[in-house]
């Protein structure tokens, strides 16, 4: 069942109050069932800014290569948007995700 606009948004925002709560853990899954939604609902800029979400709150969880599975794609989807400011911030957050799994090339 995928949540309605309203109920979307509240889990956004409950994912984002876990985040700042530092509940990384928990943070993550709720982005993960935001970003799932959106992806239900054919809205991929909106899934890849959840997903972007989702991978900043995995790397504070301690899961790095989680992190990085979350973020991937997700620049490419901002370029065809057009969106150069989210891409650039999604590039970055995939090299800071490569980063932590010690992989200093993709980084």
């Amino acid at each position: 069942m995928t949540p309605t606009a309203p109920g979307l948004e509240s889990l956004a925002q409950r994912a984002l109050q876990d985040f700042r709560q530092g509940r990384f853990a928990d943070a993550a899954e709720g982005f993960r069932i935001v970003q799932q939604a959106h992806e239900s609902a054919q809205d991929p800029g909106a899934a890849a800014e959840a997903a972007n979400n989702r991978s900043v709150a995995l790397l504070q969880a301690g899961r790095p290569e989680e992190a990085r599975q979350a973020v991937m794609g997700t620049p490419e989807v901002f370029d065809l948007a057009g969106d150069a400011v989210r891409a650039a911030q999604a590039v970055g957050n995939l090299a800071t995700a490569a980063e932590a799994c010690g992989d200093l090339v993709g980084a």
